[in-house]
């Protein structure tokens, strides 16, 4: 089972795209095609995340990424707080490509 989390993803034209990744989003394990489907997309408005309604995913091929950053799990996308500790979360979990 992956785990479950937010994403920001830039583009190779430096847009940014958000969403929650979780159990039915798909990244490719094939080295040559790392395509991302995202479940769920979210907007960023104020430094607020809000998802779009009614539900909607969104796909990327590989050739249109730069980089994808996962946020903490804990992280809690309303407010930039860690909900664990109740700390500002700017720290990234991952980066990939660049």
């Amino acid at each position: 089972m992956q785990e479950s989390g937010y994403i920001e993803i830039t583009l190779m034209d430096d847009k940014k795209k958000y969403g929650l990744y979780s159990c039915e989003s798909f990244t490719s394990s094939d080295p040559e095609e790392r395509d991302i489907f995202v479940e769920q997309s979210y907007r960023v408005e104020d430094g607020q995340w809000i998802p779009d309604l009614p539900k909607k995913g969104f796909y990327i091929p590989k050739n249109q990424i730069k980089m994808i950053e996962f946020l903490f799990e804990n992280h809690n996308p309303q407010n930039g707080i860690d909900d664990k500790n109740g700390e500002q979360n700017n720290v990234r979990k991952n980066k990939k490509r660049k």
